[in-house]
Parts: C-alpha cells; sequence; structure tokens
C-alpha cells in the first residue's frame, strides 16, 4: 500500500481539471553525504531510502559547500523518518554503515515538493473520481487518437479524464469518447472529443480524425471518425499473414471486406502477395488507395521500365525499391465482389497481375545486380525475383485462374455473405477436364465472426465449442456440410460469454459449382444485431444499481462489466 503522503491530495468535487490543487509538501529526511561517496552509501543504505516510483533517491544538495570544497549530496530516507536528530539512536543500521564508509552521521530535514505530474493518470483520477467508483484510464490507441469506452456514471468527469489522459500520455494529441455503441453499416460509432493537448495544432473534430498508424511494417493513414479500425487486432492481422499468405510462391488474395487494408498490405508488402481488395466503405476505399500508394504497393500495370544504365555509371548503384506484391483496390458490396471475383481475376490477370509481378522480379534482379557491385550478397534479391517468375509460370499454365484465399472480415455478418460462393466457377468448368482442375483449387475462405458457444459435453473445451457452433452455422449458410477439415481460431474475448473467432475452411465442391442451395442467411447478416439492445437494457440498469466497488456490485459483476464495454 502506497504511502498516505505519496498519493495526491483528494479532490472530490472536481469536475474541471485544475492541475494547482494536487501540489503536496512532503517533509522528509536527509543524510548529506559527500558527493564521491554517495553511490557506495546509497547502495549500503538501499532498504532505507525512500524508493518512491519516478523520483530519485539521491539528489543535488542545496546546501552543498561552496566552490573549492568537495560538493555534497543529500540521499533521502524513508517517509516514515520525521526527526533529524533522533536518526543516531532509532537507525542504528545507517549509523553502522556510514560508519563502515568512515562517513559522519549528518541528518537534515528536507521538504519534497510534489505537483500535478508528478501523479500518474490512474493516481490523479483516484484522487477526483468518487472513492466507490471505479477508474478507468485504458483506451485504444490509434496514431495520436485515444478512443475511450466511458461508463455512464464516468461521463460527469468526462472532460477531467480526457485531459488527464492527454497530459500523461506524450503520444496522445485527443482523446475522443464513443457516444453510442450503434454501429453503421461501414462498422462506424458516434464520437465525441473529450480533451486536446494544448500546445499541438489538430483539424481534429467528432466527425474527422485524420491520425497515421504503423502495424506489421505498414504505414497506414486513416479517419477513425469514418472508417473501421481497431488496433487490439494487429497480432491477428499478422497472425493471418504470415500463417497463410507466405509459400513457396506468391499467393492470389480476395479481400472482400478489407478496410483501409491492414490484411491487404502486409501481404503485398511482406509476402508478395496480389490482392483484390475491396470495401463497401468509400472512405475506406479511399484511405485504401491511398495507403497503397504512400506504401510503394503497385495496384495496377506498372510503367515500361527505364533503360539499365551501363556498367561503370554511377547512377546504377542507386538501390531501386524493395519488391512488393499487388493490391487492386475496389469499392463493391462484398457479395457482389465475391461473385465477380474470378472473372475480373482473368480479366486483368495479363494487364495488371502478370506485369507487376515480372516488374517486380525484375527490380529484385536490379537490386541483386546493384548489391553484388558494391561486392555484397545479393543471394536474397535473385531468390525474390524467381519466386515471382514461378509464381507468373504456374499461373500462366492455369487456363482458368482463380484465387487462393478468400478473406471476409465482417464478425458481424460475414457468414451472411457466404451464399456468395455458390457457382463461383460454375460458368468457368466448360469441360469435365477444367471441372476437375478446378474442384482441385478451391479456395480457403478465413471467414471472421462472434460465436456465444459454451460446451455442453463433459470434455468440451472453449476451443472445441467455437469449432462446433462456426462449422454448423457455415453449413447452414451454405446449404451442405463442409468436404474438407476446418480451422477455427479464437481471435479474443470481445464480451462475457462472447468470443471473435476466424475460421479457415475450404469451400465445397457443390457450393462452387452451384449444385446445392444456400441455407437461410437472415440468421447470419442479424447474428449480433440484437446485442445492441442488450448493451441498452444493460447500461439502464447500471444506472438503477450501486456504482462499481460499493457492497452491491461484486467482483465478478465487475468483471464482467469491464469485458462487455470491450465489445466490439
Amino acid at each position: 500500500m502506497a504511502h498516505p503522503l505519496r498519493v495526491p491530495p483528494l479532490r472530490r468535487a472536481m469536475r474541471e481539471l485544475d492541475r494547482t490543487q494536487f501540489a503536496r509538501r512532503v517533509p522528509l529526511v536527509a543524510l548529506r553525504v559527500p558527493a564521491a561517496k554517495a553511490n557506495k552509501a546509497m547502495k549500503a543504505l538501499d532498504s532505507h531510502l525512500l524508493n518512491w516510483p519516478r523520483l530519485r533517491n539521491l539528489i543535488d544538495d542545496p546546501n552543498s559547500p561552496p566552490k573549492g570544497t568537495p560538493p555534497t549530496k543529500l540521499m533521502l530516507l524513508k517517509a516514515d523518518v520525521t526527526d533529524p536528530a533522533k536518526v543516531p539512536t532509532e537507525l542504528p543500521q545507517v549509523v553502522k554503515a556510514l560508519s563502515d564508509l568512515e562517513l559522519p552521521v549528518e541528518a537534515v530535514p528536507y521538504t519534497l515538493e510534489l505537483g500535478y505530474e508528478y501523479w500518474s493518470a490512474d493516481e490523479i483520477l483516484k484522487a477526483v473520481l468518487p472513492e466507490d467508483a471505479e477508474v478507468i484510464t485504458a483506451f485504444e490507441a490509434v496514431g495520436d487518437v485515444a478512443h475511450m469506452n466511458l461508463r455512464s456514471h464516468l461521463l460527469p468527469y468526462k472532460n477531467l479524464i480526457g485531459q488527464v489522459i492527454v497530459d500523461k500520455n506524450l503520444r496522445i494529441n485527443t482523446v475522443v469518447n464513443k457516444t453510442s455503441s450503434i454501429h453503421t453499416q461501414f462498422r462506424t460509432f458516434p464520437l465525441e472529443i473529450l480533451a486536446r493537448r494544448a500546445d499541438v495544432e489538430t483539424n481534429h473534430t467528432a466527425t474527422h480524425l485524420p491520425t497515421t498508424v504503423s502495424e506489421n511494417g505498414i504505414t497506414f493513414h486513416l479517419d477513425f471518425a469514418t472508417v473501421y479500425w481497431n488496433s487490439r487486432l494487429h497480432t491477428e492481422h499478422g497472425r493471418l499473414v504470415k500463417r497463410y499468405f507466405s509459400g513457396d510462391r506468391p499467393a492470389l488474395v480476395a479481400d472482400a471486406m478489407c478496410g483501409i487494408g491492414p490484411f491487404a498490405l502486409p501481404a503485398a508488402k511482406s509476402q508478395l502477395a496480389c490482392v483484390f481488395a475491396n470495401d463497401l466503405n468509400p472512405d475506406s476505399y479511399k484511405w485504401l488507395v491511398h495507403n497503397i500508394g504512400t506504401n510503394a504497393i503497385p495496384s495496377d500495370a506498372p510503367a515500361p521500365a527505364a533503360t539499365e544504365p551501363k556498367d561503370g555509371e554511377e547512377k546504377f548503384f542507386a538501390m531501386p525499391p524493395p519488391a512488393a506484391g499487388l493490391v487492386r483496390p475496389f469499392n463493391l458490396c462484398a457479395r457482389e465482389f465475391v461473385r465477380a471475383s474470378v472473372a475480373k481475376l482473368n480479366d486483368e490477370y495479363a494487364t495488371v497481375v502478370r506485369p507487376a509481378c515480372l516488374a517486380a522480379a525484375a527490380n529484385e534482379e536490379l537490386r541483386a545486380r546493384t548489391k553484388e557491385r558494391k561486392h555484397k550478397d545479393g543471394a536474397a534479391h535473385r531468390a525474390t525475383a524467381e519466386r515471382l517468375r514461378n509464381a507468373v509460370a504456374h499461373w500462366d499454365a492455369l487456363e482458368v485462374k482463380t484465387f487462393e484465399h478468400y478473406v471476409m472480415n465482417l464478425p458481424a455478418s460475414a457468414l451472411g455473405f457466404l451464399d456468395a460462393f455458390h457457382g463461383l466457377y460454375a460458368e468457368h468448368a466448360t469441360t469435365p477436364a477444367l471441372r476437375t482442375a478446378l474442384a482441385a483449387r478451391r479456395p480457403l475462405v478465413h471467414v471472421y465472426c462472434f460465436t456465444r458457444a459454451q460446451p455442453s459435453t463433459p470434455g468440451e473445451t472453449d476451443d472445441m465449442a467455437c469449432t462446433r457452433d462456426v462449422q454448423a452455422r457455415i453449413e447452414q449458410v451454405l446449404g451442405t456440410p463442409l468436404d474438407a477439415p476446418i480451422a477455427v481460431h479464437r481471435v479474443r474475448l470481445v464480451a462475457p460469454r462472447k468470443h471473435m473467432c476466424c475460421a479457415s475452411f475450404t469451400v465445397p465442391e457443390k457450393v462452387v459449382f452451384g449444385e446445392c442451395v444456400a441455407g437461410d442467411i437472415g440468421r447470419e447478416l442479424n447474428y449480433d444485431a440484437h446485442d445492441e439492445e442488450e448493451l441498452v437494457e444493460r447500461e439502464d440498469k447500471r444506472a438503477r444499481e450501486p456504482v462499481e466497488g460499493s457492497s452491491g456490485a461484486s467482483p465478478v459483476a465487475k468483471k464482467a462489466r469491464v469485458d462487455a464495454d470491450a465489445a466490439e
């Protein structure tokens, strides 16, 4: 437990932040020691020193001897030592330690002055908020924007909380709060600005929050007010890209609900994948196109290569940019995009995909030669070039080009779009031989969803329950059982008894050739809709209950409420 003097003074009535109200003077006792022996004395007396966070035990002596005499330092003793005169009798260990160092015991009074700058955000808010209110200082950082989700009992303090968050987090310039849990079709929600950093000029408003985020080697520019972004999913973005989109040759990927490109751009940049990326939100599409350009990823057929410099020309030694795959942007409905994806790929293969890969291969060859002329190893670049050329040779041999992966990242309703895969290959299977070839190249779909499944039989784990529930729902929408194993990865717990999952499965043969009828998609399209009603009811109930921390709220209930407020 912290010493009573190490916490800020209580200011329960404060609603607008007044930093001057958090000054505290702490009377201490210090030992004056020669500066030359200060470090040895510190080691010998460590357990008797102040040892408060963010403070130094050894400080300059304000009454150090005049110039020309050996300087001195002050060592701050524990806060429960208050009388310098009693140090020799009450702290014999200190006397002995100083004696061993041939130092006298010279104890002096010292007043430690603490202010608002010293205390953490959590400590300041504990001094301001009601004693029985739970202090929430956690937030999602999206570039220089802090996104909070304050509960109703904290709303009277919202601007004060926002200002404290800005003050105590130097990388944050603006703090916003979600004012409603009702999502739009683009997964955005209304926001209000709680605080801004005074000494930084921003053009942030509640409906315009441009910022920049770095994730998985990509710089993303976005407007947090108009596009969906969740920084807590960076690990999942990296997991999918590294696990599924790497291999002997670059992958062909269709990202049906791509947002601003958290899967598409890293896949192209780090794995050389060719990605057709689509999102219905026009703002997401705008930022996707912008981010493709700023990260030097091609989106269409490259310009004709310049003539290679001759041997000995100085400009030859300028290192060309590293190779990247391709991200082809689209602004369509996800269902329309999936249904037309194979046709789009075949239409644009010769004019966009193939030239982009060959240009990247040529670029890597140039990087290799440039390194070798500097007597460095260019083998890695030659291997990358070979990987790209092998991919082109493989695709060239296919009469009908198809995507190997589809990503569908709309957890609340993505399963309801799986009917788009019905008949995906039907119009392309013009001969029995071609049908056989296409059947062997059915795509792997990575679809995100929510599940509330719980173990229902002895021995069933949470993973098994999630897999059972998600597979049954996928088969319901597709109208046929899966004919290959499914992998369900639990991404995160977004609310009590509610997981976000990623299901990776191969589309059944009957589905891609349109030989079965899709099931009811309405349930999946609206799977998450009633959560909003439950959240409103829960908020209403909270307003009638004691605030968290009081006798009316159990620890289990507190944890459940915290988890519930993390819901998407």
